[in-house]
C-alpha cells in the first residue's frame, strides 16, 4: 500500500479491503481482455462504464453491490484526486444501476428458500458451508463476520447453569484483540438459537469438538468460495443468480423474524448491530417476503417446505456422521 494511503484504509474492515481489491482485480482482468485502455482517471471512468454495461447486459437482475465495491474500492485504494472529480461517470452509472433495482440489495428470502438450499448443500456433501449459513441466518452476521469467527470468539453453554442459560453465545471483535465491528463496536455478543434453530446449540457443540481455542471456526471457508458456493447453488437450483448471495442470508434473517413475528424492528436493530433505525424499517415490509416465492418455479414450492423442515435432522445426521469419522 502506498504510503500516503495506508491510514485512510484504517477505517476499512481487512474483509472489506479484500472485497475491494478482488472486484478491482476482476475489473481489471476485464479490460485486459478486451484491450480497453484505464491508465488515466478519464480511462479507467470510461471504462468502468463500459465493465458495468457488460455486468448488466449478462445478468439484468445482477447485484449493484458488484459495482459499489468496484467503484469505492478504486476509489480508497487508487484515487489521487479529490473524491467528487474522480469516476464521475461510473459513480452516475451505479446509481442509475441502483435506480433500477431499488432494495435490490438489501432485501431477503423466505427462509424456507434458503434452508432448502442447504438442504441441497448438505446433499452435495458440503457440510462446512450449510452450517456456515445457518449461523449466519441466525445471528444476523455478515458474512465476512462469521467466516472469521475463530473458535475462542463462540463461548459455550454453562452446563451446571440450567435450562435457561443453554446457549451459545458469538462474539464479534473481542476487545482484548483492539479490533472493531464494521460500525465501531468492540464486544458484540449475540445469543445463538434464541429464537429459532435451536438444534443449532447440539450443532455448534459437534462441529467444535476438538477444535482448538484459537482455531478458525470455517478454516476451509473463504469469502470467494464461500461466494462462489451459492453461486453453483444458484445455477444447480436454476434460480435467479442473484436470488441468494452471502449477504442477502443477513437481510433475509431480519426480514423473517419480522415478517413471523418472532422479534419487532427495535430487537431486530438490536441483533443486526444497525446504527440506524431507517436502515432496519425497510425489512418491515413484509410483500417483500413473500414476492420471493414469485422467483422460484411455483410446482417447487410445496417440496421447498418440506425439504426445508428435514434440515436440522440431517445437518445434525452429518455432523455425527463427521464426529465419527
Amino acid at each position: 500500500m502506498p504510503l500516503g494511503r495506508r491510514l485512510r484504509t484504517q477505517k476499512v474492515q481487512p474483509t472489506t479491503l479484500l472485497r475491494y481489491s478482488l472486484r478491482i482485480k476482476n475489473a481489471e482482468s476485464w479490460f485486459t481482455k478486451h484491450q480497453i485502455k484505464h491508465d488515466t482517471h478519464e480511462d479507467l471512468d470510461q471504462a468502468l462504464c463500459l465493465f458495468f454495461d457488460h455486468l448488466t447486459d449478462r445478468c439484468p437482475r445482477g447485484e449493484p453491490t458488484v459495482g459499489a465495491y468496484t467503484v469505492y474500492g478504486y476509489q480508497l485504494l487508487r484515487c489521487n484526486i479529490p473524491t467528487h472529480l474522480f469516476l464521475p461517470n461510473a459513480k452516475q452509472q451505479l446509481a442509475g444501476w441502483k435506480h433500477c433495482m431499488p432494495g435490490g440489495m438489501r432485501l431477503g428470502v423466505a427462509e424456507e428458500i434458503a434452508d432448502e438450499c442447504c438442504v441441497t448443500a448438505l446433499e452435495n456433501g458440503a457440510v462446512e458451508f450449510a452450517l456456515a449459513a445457518q449461523l449466519e441466518l441466525d445471528t444476523y452476521f455478515r458474512p465476512s463476520e462469521v467466516l472469521t469467527l475463530r473458535s475462542r470468539q463462540i463461548t459455550p453453554p454453562k452446563v451446571d447453569s440450567g435450562t435457561s442459560y443453554q446457549k451459545w453465545v458469538a462474539t464479534l471483535a473481542p476487545s482484548e484483540e483492539k479490533g472493531r465491528t464494521k460500525t465501531g463496536l468492540t464486544d458484540a455478543c449475540v445469543v445463538v438459537a434464541d429464537k429459532t434453530r435451536p438444534w443449532l446449540t447440539d450443532a455448534l457443540a459437534l462441529w467444535l469438538e476438538g477444535v482448538a481455542d484459537n482455531d478458525a471456526v470455517f478454516p476451509s471457508l473463504t469469502l470467494n468460495t464461500y461466494e462462489r458456493g451459492w453461486q453453483q447453488l444458484m445455477t444447480q437450483k436454476k434460480y435467479p443468480a442473484s436470488l441468494i448471495t452471502p449477504h442477502v442470508l443477513r437481510h433475509t434473517a431480519a426480514s423473517n423474524d419480522l415478517f413471523h413475528g418472532r422479534r419487532n424492528l427495535a430487537a431486530v436493530q438490536k441483533r443486526g448491530f444497525w446504527q440506524s433505525r431507517k436502515s432496519v424499517a425497510r425489512y418491515g415490509k413484509e410483500a417483500h417476503v413473500l414476492k420471493s416465492w414469485h422467483k422460484v418455479p411455483a410446482h417447487l414450492h410445496a417440496s421447498i417446505r418440506s425439504r426445508a423442515k428435514q434440515l436440522p435432522q440431517l445437518m445434525l445426521a452429518a455432523l455425527r456422521a463427521r464426529v465419527k469419522a
